[in-house]
């Protein structure tokens, strides 16, 4: 019958450290029975003594005791021994167990890399060719100077080229729509970022990570694509961490706990208004305003909207009233080429002022707001 501790070498140290350890015990008890026998020869001898100081102490209890004290230096020795190597055995187990959760977890991140590397990386190419070809159909098909969609000023970043323009382009227009596709299909890919024009969602990329990716550069050209970026970004680093932690190396961003998170004050909920008149409300604790246009829906924090619904300047859109007049408006729209007014500026609004309490010191927010 083949041992089946042969291909468990964990298996096989922990029934030494048992063997040690079971012998250990003998040997302890072989010291006390040593030690008593000492004391019996020892209680001999004084006896002898105490009852004829000038008689020759008995050859039998002189060499039964030299026997015994013997017996017991070395059995400590032994033991010392004893204890020596089960040490080594015990670290060298320690050391075993390290090595196999390295392994593991090596083996994990290999997995994790095989998967991206064989469905990730395969899936998104394909569907990014299919995304491609449906966008160079509709630029072939879609007239250059498409104008089906009112667009207005600041619905643009300033620097934009067309910042002025009347409509959106097809190229602006396709844009809008894969990435409503891409929000519907997996949403947790857009990041939530404020901008002049309130909360945007973004689909970022990544520059400068590696030297297989370009450098950003201070023209404003954007970067070339990334070659195989699912193997750039996850799969050679995921493999380069598996092969440090079977070297035992620091295993990078996992190496260190993470640090818990600060908790973040509660924020209000965002609610949807119509605004009837411009005004404007500080947004965060620099005492900066977001400024909000007339004849347009907004989402704004609940504080907000009560304030604005108070001062006559915005109706709620759950509200009746609210949504009346959105609804007017959309119509109002569709019959006409007019839109509101474009180019707000803080001048043109109504203040609410810090309606949210971001504002440490008051002075900052009339700073900001001068």
């Amino acid at each position: 019958m083949k041992s089946p501790f042969r291909k468990n070498p964990l298996a096989v140290a922990e029934v030494e450290i048992q063997k040690f350890e079971n012998a250990i015990a003998k040997i302890d008890a072989k010291i006390g029975l040593t030690e008593r026998e000492i004391d019996r020869h020892r209680a001999a001898r004084r006896a002898h003594i105490l009852s004829d100081p000038e008689a020759e102490i008995p050859a039998e209890t002189r060499h039964g005791l030299a026997l015994a004290e013997d017996l017991l230096r070395s059995t400590h020795e032994e033991r010392a021994e004893m204890v020596s190597g089960l040490e080594e055995l015990r670290h060298a187990l320690v050391a075993a167990r390290a090595k196999e959760e390295r392994e593991a977890a090596a083996k994990v991140d290999e997995a994790l890399a095989d998967f991206v590397d064989r469905e990730l990386a395969p899936e998104v190419a394909k569907a990014a060719a299919a995304l491609g070809k449906a966008c160079s159909a509709y630029l072939a098909k879609m007239p250059e100077g498409l104008a089906v969609v009112e667009s207005r000023e600041w619905s643009r970043p300033r620097d934009h080229a067309r910042r002025h323009a009347d409509h959106f382009s097809r190229e602006e227009l396709l844009t809008a729509i894969v990435a409503e596709s891409l929000f519907a299909a997996a949403p947790g890919l857009f990041e939530h970022q404020s901008s002049v024009f309130g909360r945007v969602q973004t689909l970022g990329r990544l520059f400068d990570i590696d030297k297989e990716i370009p450098q950003s550069r201070s023209d404003g050209t954007p970067p070339a694509a990334i070659r195989d970026p699912a193997r750039v970004l996850l799969s050679d680093r995921l493999r380069a961490r598996a092969a440090a932690k079977r070297a035992g190396a620091p295993a990078g961003v996992d190496a260190e706990p993470a640090e818990a998170p600060m908790p973040e004050p509660d924020q209000p909920a965002n609610v949807e208004i119509f605004v009837l008149k411009d005004f404007a409300y500080v947004e965060n604790d620099r005492g900066g305003r977001a400024l909000c246009g007339r004849r347009w829906s907004r989402l704004v924090p609940e504080p907000v909207a009560d304030a604005a619904v108070e001062a006559g300047l915005a109706l709620r859109t759950n509200e009746a009233k609210g949504q009346d007049a959105f609804n007017a408006e959309k119509q109002y729209r569709k019959n006409s080429m007019s839109i509101p007014e474009s180019g707000l500026g803080l001048a043109d609004c109504f203040d609410l002022g810090d309606v949210l309490g971001l504002v440490e010191d008051p002075g900052e927010d009339l700073a900001a707001a001068e």
